[in-house]
């Protein structure tokens, strides 16, 4: 078994929540171009996971309708030093 340690080291995480995942970096089988927005049956809906946590908004119409909700969700659910690290990146 891999010793992930130096791997864990690196990470940043602010009162519970790993930081890392919330990075604009996308994953290479990202469908709709928008980090935590996916289809849902005629729409999209935004997902969030934050300290084991699953939350996600209404179906929407359209991707950038959903990506606003996912922007909403960080808002109220990441840590505001979490959200200043964020805005730095962009």
């Amino acid at each position: 078994m891999k010793d992930l340690r130096a791997l864990n080291a690196k990470k940043t995480i602010i009162d519970g929540v790993v930081i890392d995942m919330f990075e604009n970096r996308q994953n290479k089988n990202n469908t709709s171009g928008f980090k935590g927005v996916y289809s849902h049956g005629q729409g999209f809906i935004a997902r969030i996971c934050v300290k084991g946590q699953h939350y996600h908004g209404p179906t929407r119409a359209t991707k950038e309708e959903a990506y606003l909700d996912r922007l909403a969700f960080e808002e109220k659910l990441l840590p505001e030093v979490a959200r200043q690290e964020n805005d730095k990146k962009e």
